[in-house]
This record gives C-alpha cells, sequence and structure tokens, in this order.
C-alpha cells in the first residue's frame, strides 16, 4: 500500500462514538497510513462559558465553526468522517467549505437509510459516499455522486468473548437495543412475551423517547426480564457474549421518532448489531428482513435466520436444547466476523477506493 495521510474527524456522538474509535484503532494497524484526528468534543466542552449557560445548539455550532477551522488550516487533503448531519445542521456550510478548501471528503453514512434525508442537505460536497445499506445506492446515483457499499463491521479489541461475565449478564435468551413504538420489534416481543417470561431472558435498552414500559402492551409479564435504560458498548459487548441465544431485531425502515426517509426506503442490509454478536462469539436468531446478509454472514452455519414469531419460538426451544450445534454456529459466525468484518477490514477497502 502507497504512503496515505487521512485526516479523521471525530464526533463523539453517543451512538456512534464506539466505532469511530474502532476505526482510530484500525488505522494504527495499516502499514504506511499517518492519521490526524481532529475531535468535536474538545472543542464543545472547553468553551468559556460554563454548561448550561447557554443553548445546546449554541454551544454546538461554536464547537463545529473552532473544528472546522482547525480541519481547515490542517494540510492533510482527505477527510474521512462519519455521517456528518450532525454537523451540517448545527454549522450550514460546514461542508462547502470543506469542499472549497479543496480537499477530499468521504462520509461513511452508518444510519441510511433511516436519516437519508438529512445526507442530502450536503450530499452534493461530497467526493465518496460509504453507505452501510445498498437501499441508499440509487439515491446516490441519482445526485451524480460516486457510492459504495460498505456495511458495518466489528472490533476485536471491544466485540470478543468474555470469559468473566457475571450473572448479571448471563441469560437464556437477550435482546440488546431501544424500543420503538409501534414498531415491528416491539410487535414480535408483545408477541412471544409469554413464552419469553418462561425463560432466563433479558431486554435492556432504551432512548430519549421511547421505553419498553411505554412501548410494550404486554410490559408487565417481561417486566422483572427488562431494563429500561440506555446500555453502554461494552455492557451490551459482554451480553452478547453472555447469552445463550441473542435476538437480532431490526428496526423499521421508516416510522420512527427521528424517522428522515421521507421515501420509504426499505433497509436492505444488516445493522451493526449483526457484526458485534458475532465477534463476541455470540449466537444470534436473526429476522429474515434483510436480503443482504447472505453475502456476509451464511445462515445455518454462522447465524441463523427467522421469519414470524412462531418461528422464532420454535427456532428459541430448538436451539436452548442443542447446546453444541448452537456452540458451533456461534464460533463459525466469530471467525467469519473476524476473518472478513473488523473495521481494519473496512479501513482497507475505503484506502482502496482512494
Amino acid at each position: 500500500m502507497n504512503v496515505q495521510d487521512l485526516l479523521f474527524i471525530k464526533q463523539g456522538v453517543t451512538s456512534y462514538g464506539h466505532i469511530e474509535a474502532g476505526i482510530q484503532r484500525a488505522a494504527k494497524c495499516v502499514p504506511g497510513l499517518r492519521t490526524v484526528v481532529h475531535d468535536l468534543v474538545p472543542f464543545y466542552r472547553e468553551q468559556s462559558i460554563a454548561f448550561g449557560a447557554q443553548p445546546h445548539r449554541v454551544r454546538m455550532n461554536c464547537a463545529i465553526k473552532a473544528l472546522l477551522q482547525q480541519v481547515l488550516a490542517d494540510t492533510t487533503s482527505t477527510v474521512l468522517l462519519l455521517n456528518g448531519f450532525v454537523l451540517e445542521a448545527h454549522y450550514q456550510g460546514f461542508f462547502a467549505a470543506l469542499r472549497n478548501s479543496g480537499k477530499t471528503i468521504v462520509s461513511w453514512q452508518i444510519d441510511d437509510p433511516y436519516y437519508i434525508d438529512k445526507t442530502r442537505n450536503f450530499a452534493s460536497c461530497l467526493d465518496l459516499v460509504l453507505t452501510v445499506d445498498s437501499s441508499t445506492l440509487p439515491v446516490y446515483a441519482a445526485l451524480k455522486k460516486r457510492a459504495e457499499f460498505l456495511p458495518l463491521a466489528c472490533d476485536p479489541q471491544l466485540h470478543h468473548s468474555y470469559d468473566d461475565t457475571a450473572g448479571t449478564y448471563r441469560c437464556e435468551v437477550c435482546f440488546v437495543g431501544a424500543p420503538y413504538a409501534g414498531s415491528r420489534r416491539t410487535r414480535l416481543i408483545d408477541d412471544i412475551a409469554g413464552f419469553l417470561s418462561k425463560l432466563d431472558t433479558r431486554i435492556v435498552g432504551a432512548n430519549d423517547v421511547d421505553t419498553w414500559r411505554k412501548s410494550l402492551t404486554h410490559f408487565t409479564e417481561l417486566e422483572a426480564s427488562i431494563h429500561d435504560a440506555r446500555v453502554g458498548p461494552e455492557d451490551a459487548a459482554r451480553y452478547f457474549s453472555a447469552a445463550r441465544i441473542n435476538l437480532n431485531l431490526h428496526k423499521d425502515s421508516y416510522g420512527h421518532v427521528w424517522d428522515s426517509n421521507a421515501e420509504h426506503i426499505e433497509a436492505r442490509s444488516p445493522a451493526e448489531r449483526s457484526f458485534a454478536i458475532a465477534g463476541c462469539g455470540g449466537f444470534q436468531l436473526i429476522d429474515d428482513m434483510r436480503p443482504d446478509i447472505a453475502p456476509l454472514f451464511s445462515s445455518g452455519q454462522e447465524l441463523v435466520t427467522f421469519s414470524d414469531a412462531p418461528d422464532l419460538e420454535r427456532k428459541i426451544t430448538y436451539y436452548l436444547q442443542h447446546d453444541d450445534e448452537r456452540q458451533e454456529i456461534a464460533r463459525a459466525g466469530q471467525v467469519r466476523a473476524y476473518a472478513q468484518h473488523t473495521y481494519l477490514h473496512r479501513l482497507q477497502a475505503i484506502l482502496a477506493l482512494l
């Protein structure tokens, strides 16, 4: 590989800070790559005005303006960042300024197609769009943008088998993720609530708007099994590693509270959870709603798909009774994840495209 310089913009967004960390770690493993990191978070925290003394939007605007000046002063010509709509929303013209400076802008859209409408606001400034969902490739083609499908991945430093998991994490069936009121995800949990209540089940996760208590019709049946709060990446990894069966239930492509998918584009590709569970050596039952799963993992050998609530109940029962088969599938999934689906693999793919 030729020596390359890369300027990586970190934004510290709660939902993907661990992905940024994974990319940073991967960059250190690429021979000949010099990575310069510019981080939004210090500019947000270190302003002279105290927290609470000004609105968040004002503080963000000031922080992004300062970040932009630092990036523009850097001579590194190629910029990589995740998403980017937070930057553009709080400082309109951020991407135009980068483009006008002559920098090459590579944006990995890790929340497609859920927030595709936000990306449209600055897509004209991007030189290369990497999307985690193949469903949005026609959108970028219509915008005359160079775009490539690049799914998410696992970070072996975070996503690995945890041998010291406490009883809190150990269970028969686990789902880690936020509920979305009225979604297929919550309907599915409701449909099998009685079944899950008879097992050692953990359901963990929430967001600022949706909670399981508000979203589940049969919440009381599962209340003892639910941790209705945000879960950090390391706790999630420990759940993935410790559970005998992980449920991988994708969120709906549109209709959630932060929906920015006006064309109702149906997602085709698996969520980050798919790679994280595999990296943690966890066994996963994944809904068959995403056709792009097939090229990435082999169903029945590296994970197992299900179609509906009765099928899910049958497969939970079966794999709880067949430990050897379940563990063999989990091990194969981890081998595949480490061989093809780490952030090092993804970064190498990005560099090959430049």
